[in-house]
């Protein structure tokens, strides 16, 4: 099972993307007590846009002190998450499969 991060505009096109293996394993196990990271979906879709992606980036910090093996995944959606909060008309969409 693969986590798909993508970031996307208005109209759906996409900006950029990442994707992690085991991904129910590793949202489930990660997520539990957090504002944001509980809603990721990892057999579903879960969108978030600029203001939620605000407080996103804070739990994803914590994160990524928690996963180093997963480091240089949790880096490059940290920064897909940092556009999305920045940029206007974004939106973080993560889509398990």
């Amino acid at each position: 099972m693969v986590l798909y991060v993508y970031l996307e505009r208005e109209d759906g096109s996409q900006v950029a993307m990442s994707s992690i293996a085991d991904a129910a394993g590793f949202v489930n196990s990660h997520a539990r007590g957090t504002s944001f990271l509980r809603f990721i979906d990892p057999y579903g879709r879960t969108v978030f846009n600029r203001k939620q992606c605000e407080a996103l980036r804070e739990e994803w910090r914590i994160l990524e002190s928690r996963t180093p093996r997963l480091q240089a995944w949790t880096k490059e959606v940290a920064t897909l998450i940092e556009r999305c909060a920045n940029e206007l008309h974004l939106y973080l969409r993560f889509e398990g499969d």
